[in-house]
């Protein structure tokens, strides 16, 4: 799965143009529940949520079908990450987040079944995908991009 980040990178995003210049009227509706929102201490927030993780479903054109993924937690990200950066392969980090996305829709995926049975391109389509659907992934890119986040 060499150079996939490099794939995805080129890829046109549907919502670029849209998150791009963002409207006058997306701020004006975040300042009005800035304006309205609760002060809360982050354990109270936690306290308010159930165990279970937050699925999504992105369709994916290769398989003819939408698929199932969650965000990672911070625990999950910073274990990737360093393992990404121990090995100095930004391949590995795309993998093994593409892994652990997955798997909070799908606990019984292995890293060995993604690895030998699901073709590269289809593994390109996929984190492509999520990545276009994904406000952690669509975050996580943009402070890269500003420079703001060194991934690998």
């Amino acid at each position: 799965m060499s150079g996939i980040l490099e794939d995805i990178k080129n890829r046109p995003s549907k919502d670029k143009v849209i998150a791009e210049v963002g409207t006058k009227a997306e701020v004006e509706t975040r300042r009005k529940k800035e304006e309205v929102a609760q002060i809360k201490r982050l354990s109270q927030i936690l306290n308010e949520r159930k165990g279970a993780p937050v699925l999504k479903a992105v369709y994916i054109e290769s398989l003819d079908c939408k698929l199932q993924f969650g965000d990672p937690n911070v625990g999950e990200f910073f274990d990737i990450l360093k393992t990404a950066r121990t090995s100095d392969n930004m391949d590995v980090f795309m993998f093994d987040m593409l892994h652990a996305m997955l798997k909070k829709a799908d606990p019984e995926l292995t890293e060995d079944a993604l690895k030998k049975r699901i073709e590269a391109v289809e593994a390109i389509d996929i984190l492509a995908e999520i990545m276009d659907n994904s406000p952690f992934f669509k975050k996580a890119f943009n402070l890269r991009t500003a420079g703001k986040f060194n991934l690998v």
